[in-house]
């Protein structure tokens, strides 16, 4: 048929996947198609129908019928350079509902099981996500303790008493596991954005329980029994937890019915802090009175701490003056507001900080002129002074459309390259550093040469700039409108 129509076509089925190029007077047209699993071998692919009339005397119509089919080694056109040796650059994806930090440790396992099975195989990790993964998770954790046990110190230096503290101390594991467990329940993920909610509700957790467990502890002083102390005591301030927990949730709880990106990225941080906070309130208003109930059989008098009493009276003074002069209070309270709006703006803002680690991503550009041979020859000088860095253990360099080329079908820019840079662990120097050092050894180089030292991919959760997407069928018509575009971006100052 393709011929009775006079047009040439051609088919690349590599990867399951490919492009169908209609060539008629000179002038192409792709089309992106989707040609089933991927053949097990050339025979397969050779046996593929085109056609079938179903037709006892009409035979099906197949690929090797209208077409040369062969292997091919198209290796001349692409570029990989690994510690200055040519190699062959995996991207390993997970699926989705998969944890990357778990999938990335049970790749680690069966690249060492490979390269024990196949003599002469090295397998170097260039970039690995599941490390910034575990930092941010070991870092979350690490506020998560810290800021319980700060607050158990705290407790401790103004009660003055191990039993209300330990009370205290008992409620902010109950309050965390039962904000998981409703975590469980509302489909939310122990995930970075919920684990951070968490981290940020830590230290409201114990507020609800210190009003309580102080309330209780000041009724005991006053002669009450352990019972009625701890009744009275959750009923006198009861309403006034209620209202401040619930402010505080009110703050979180819209985001849960934003729309889009916001909704992705906030929501479940939201629910994490609604959902702590609210299992706090529940907390204080039952099992801090029930432990209270049992555990406070003696109390002590804050008046009995020299410290306390010195720090009442410091504030009953200062509180005093402040009364006499209002206006200056008044006065100082809007210079302090002017003064952090001002700093918070020259400050800055970013959407997610750079973290220092092991890996740094460069980025080597050359004039859109520079054939595939000129661009290796640079990056490979490139890579070779990168090597001599002390710090550095391995070095990956690629061609920077080669990913996307591959889902694609297309052969992708040859101008530019991607490097993947990876330091010691024990490196003494930062990413910083490292980089400033990478700028003066390559400067010389008749490239544009960017560095990132963060190789966290974050752009999927928004990057330092702005992303623009040109969608359509016909892939010239695409490239042409990404230049203009990119034209009109390069001329906003």
């Amino acid at each position: 048929e393709v011929h009775r129509l006079g047009l040439s076509l051609f088919l690349d089925a590599s990867q399951g996947a490919g492009k169908i190029r209609i060539n008629m007077n000179e002038d192409g047209v792709d089309y992106l198609v989707r040609v089933g699993d991927k053949p097990k071998d050339i025979e397969e692919l050779k046996k593929m129908p085109l056609m079938d009339l179903h037709m006892d005397d009409v035979p099906v119509i197949t690929l090797a019928d209208v077409a040369d089919v062969f292997y091919t080694d198209n290796s001349a056109a692409t570029y990989t350079n690994v510690n200055g040796s040519t190699g062959c650059m995996l991207t390993i994806q997970k699926q989705t509902g998969y944890s990357t930090g778990e999938v990335s440790d049970l790749l680690g396992v069966r690249f060492k099981e490979l390269m024990e099975q196949e003599e002469g195989l090295t397998i170097i990790t260039l970039m690995d996500q599941g490390i910034f993964i575990d930092l941010v998770m070991d870092s979350i954790i690490n506020n998560v303790l810290f800021g319980g046990l700060l607050a158990i110190v705290v407790l401790i230096v103004f009660l003055k008493d191990l039993r209300p503290t330990l009370v205290v101390a008992c409620s902010i594991p109950v309050s965390l596991v039962t904000a998981i467990v409703c975590m469980y329940f509302s489909g939310v993920t122990l995930n970075v954005i919920s684990l951070s909610g968490l981290a940020l509700g830590i230290g409201m957790l114990v507020d609800s329980s210190i009003v309580v467990i102080e309330n209780i502890y000041r009724l005991r002083n006053e002669g009450y029994s352990m019972r009625d102390a701890a009744i009275e005591g959750a009923r006198e301030v009861g309403g006034a937890i209620v209202a401040s927990t619930l402010t505080t949730v009110c703050v979180f709880l819209p985001i849960v019915f934003t729309e889009g990106i916001t909704r992705q990225l906030f929501v479940d941080m939201g629910l994490t802090i609604a959902y702590s906070l609210m299992a706090s309130l529940i907390i204080a208003l039952t099992v801090v009175p029930a432990m209270s109930s049992k555990i406070l059989t003696k109390t002590k008098s804050a008046q009995d701490s020299k410290f306390f009493t010195a720090f009442i009276n410091g504030y009953g003074k200062l509180l005093s003056l402040s009364l006499k002069a209002k206006s200056l209070v008044i006065i100082l309270a809007v210079a302090l507001l002017v003064i952090s709006i001002a700093a918070a703006w020259t400050r800055g803002t970013a959407f997610m900080s750079d973290m220092d680690s092991t890996q740094l991503t460069v980025t080597v550009n050359l004039s859109e002129e520079a054939t595939l041979e000129d661009t290796a020859e640079l990056t490979n000088q490139v890579v070779e002074r990168i090597l001599e860095i002390e710090d550095v253990q391995h070095v990956g360099a690629m061609l920077s459309s080669t990913s996307m080329s591959s889902f694609t079908g297309g052969g992708g820019s040859t101008n530019s390259t991607t490097i993947y840079v990876v330091a010691y662990e024990d490196k003494t120097m930062t990413n910083e550093e490292i980089a400033a050092i990478i700028r003066s050894k390559t400067e010389d180089l008749d490239a544009e040469i960017a560095i990132q030292t963060s190789s966290m991919d974050m752009s999927a959760l928004g990057g330092s700039g702005i992303s623009v997407q040109v969608r359509g069928r016909d892939v010239d018509t695409l490239q042409s409108v990404a230049k203009e575009l990119a034209a009109i971006v390069e001329s906003v100052e």
